[in-house]
């Protein structure tokens, strides 16, 4: 029993508290903010700063905007979750969907999967969806458009904005342009697989994946093959084949495509069409962001 617990920041001491959730302390990405859950008695509450918030039966997931002016985090009181943001409460809801909760890149939206009545729902700015069995993977573009994959009881949906703007049997690698209006997926109704762009369809492979946005520029790009041979393809144009595709990346700033491929006897490096560098093996190519230097 007492007080035993803390956390240290700089070494200045945060606490004692009667327990605190050494696995939910974060940092915010920008301005050094950090928040945690403690305890004291049977209350739990959220540490911002140093600044105790109100008291709840359970303390959920954190959350930081990208900015760290924002936090949210989940609470519990009885059998009732709640989201708080800042000074707003959202819910009630009777669970939350793990890893879920997140801000929109400028911070001016939140979203979550939360469960209620039995219906699995993606919650935005308090306003839940669609019921769904399943949540795949959910995310936000630069503009603040909420993007998911998820199951209902007919099959996936890939969601943009609560519009349903695809729905199969089976989809993948959902992706999104940086600067927003396109978006695209890899999908099978059971047979061979396809990428999709913006409602359009390019041709079957067996086997589709890695689906890119260039930043900046607007290439697309994936790979596409089975398991004897893959190639890349970029704005519909299929390039060479090779035994196997180990990855392909854009610079950050866009502009520079590259990719390592295997043959039976060596790794190749390519950038922008062109080998580099022949190999026993190589793996994780990168670049620099104006992409005039890769390792």
């Amino acid at each position: 029993g007492g007080s035993h617990q803390w956390v240290e920041m700089n070494g200045e001491k945060i606490g004692p508290y009667s327990a605190v959730a050494v696995h939910s302390v974060v940092f915010s990405p920008v301005g050094g903010h950090l928040a945690f859950p403690a305890q004291e008695d049977s209350s739990w509450f959220v540490v911002r700063d140093g600044q105790e918030g109100p008291r709840w039966d359970g303390i959920g997931p954190l959350s930081f905007s990208a900015d760290g002016r924002q936090l949210a985090y989940a609470a519990l009181r009885g059998e009732d979750w709640y989201v708080l943001r800042d000074s707003t409460i959202e819910g009630p809801v009777d669970s939350l969907l793990s890893d879920s909760l997140m801000f929109s890149p400028g911070g001016d939206r939140l979203a979550y999967g939360a469960w209620t009545d039995s219906n699995l729902r993606v919650v935005v700015d308090d306003r839940p969806g669609r019921p769904l069995l399943g949540v795949a993977s959910m995310f936000f573009d630069h503009a603040g458009n909420l993007f998911y994959v998820a199951h209902d009881r007919f099959g996936m949906v890939f969601v943009g904005n609560e519009v349903v703007l695809g729905r199969h049997a089976a989809i993948a690698w959902p992706t999104v342009s940086r600067e927003g209006g396109r978006w695209a997926y890899a999908a099978s109704d059971g047979g061979p697989w396809f990428a999709v762009e913006n409602g359009e369809f390019d041709p079957p492979y067996p086997q589709v994946r890695d689906l890119a946005f260039e930043p900046g520029y607007g290439r697309f790009a994936y790979v596409a093959g089975d398991d004897t041979e893959e190639i890349l393809i970029v704005d519909g144009r299929a390039g060479r084949s090779w035994k196997k595709l180990v990855e392909s990346v854009f610079n950050s700033e866009g502009g520079h495509l590259g990719y390592i491929a295997r043959t039976d006897t060596m790794a190749v490096v390519v950038i922008d069409g062109n080998a580099v560098g022949v190999h026993e093996e190589a793996d994780d190519l990168i670049f620099n962001g104006r992409g005039d230097r890769y390792a």
